[in-house]
């Protein structure tokens, strides 16, 4: 079958698991995770870093003790150069209605190099001022918002570079904070979705499962509603978990030898097959999300 071509094709497995990936080039949806991502205050707390937080803040207000940005950096070095849509999700809600709807807008951050455990206000990198996206914060009650970045993530890959840093600002002051889940919530974390037409699509088939612990790499629980949670004896990892279609759905790097939640809630319910790669080895495991 050349490749890109639709006919079914039937594979013999033998007794374990196998995987089987050929490279079609059809589009496939990518949900990346932040690497980064930390809020920082002015005024008493200028110098104070806030990166372990699991809320992210923002709030534009003419006293400094008041004033809050928030910044998220992206690992975009798996993005082709066709992306046909890159959608930045990050979950929050107003922490009163004193100001009822306020306008956040996203930056591009050229200085992709600050930290997340040592970024401040006194030292954060400076923002473009050209307004890529603006959402409307309206609701006291959590729910996602969005921000189209597609000319920029285009333009960034088509040009190599890997990373990509986004300041998310609120346009005018109020009295009123926007609050956003971080990526160390423990569930509706920030997200890229990045519709990619030149990555590549991996099929696969698989046949009798494999234990939960291999390669030293724990999965639980399976099958799985809202977050899977993961522990590796590796220093680090490369997460991927690909639909029953064989698109890649999310790709994560996880820290070794700590529990990592990752969130699926938002996924269809179905068989998945997830993919891990650490020292140790490839692991991969058929996973059934029950949302």
């Amino acid at each position: 079958m050349e490749p890109g071509g639709t006919a079914t094709q039937t594979f013999a497995t033998p007794v374990n698991d196998v995987i089987y990936t050929a490279n079609f080039i059809s589009g496939t949806i990518i949900t990346l995770d932040p690497i980064a991502d930390a809020y920082v205050n002015g005024g008493k707390n200028a110098n104070n870093n806030f990166g372990s937080a699991t809320s992210l803040i923002d709030q534009t207000n003419s006293s400094p003790n008041k004033s809050y940005e928030t910044f998220l950096k992206f690992d975009i070095s798996t993005v082709s150069s066709n992306v046909s849509s890159a959608i930045l999700r990050v979950n929050g809600r107003l922490n009163n209605t004193q100001t009822p709807s306020i306008a956040v807008e996203a930056h591009n951050v050229t200085n992709t190099s600050w930290q997340e455990n040592t970024l401040t206000w006194n030292n954060k990198p400076a923002a473009q001022t050209a307004i890529l996206a603006t959402a409307n914060v309206n609701s006291t009650a959590n729910q996602y918002y969005q921000w189209d970045l597609t000319s920029l993530i285009a333009s960034l890959r088509s040009t190599g570079i890997n990373s990509v840093t986004i300041k998310l600002i609120n346009a005018n002051s109020s009295n009123n904070q926007v609050i956003f889940n971080s990526r160390e919530a423990a569930s509706n974390r920030p997200q890229l979705v990045i519709s990619d037409a030149g990555a590549a699509r991996a099929t696969f088939i698989t046949k009798n499962e494999t234990p939960a612990i291999e390669n030293g790499v724990n999965v639980y629980p399976n099958p799985v509603k809202n977050v899977l949670n993961i522990v590796t004896n590796a220093k680090a990892a490369t997460l991927k978990l690909y639909d029953a279609s064989g698109r890649l759905v999310k790709q994560q790097q996880l820290n070794g030898k700590t529990i990592q939640q990752i969130t699926v809630g938002y996924l269809k319910n179905g068989l998945y097959l997830l993919k891990i790669e650490n020292a140790t080895g490839v692991t991969t495991k058929k996973i059934i999300i029950q949302n």
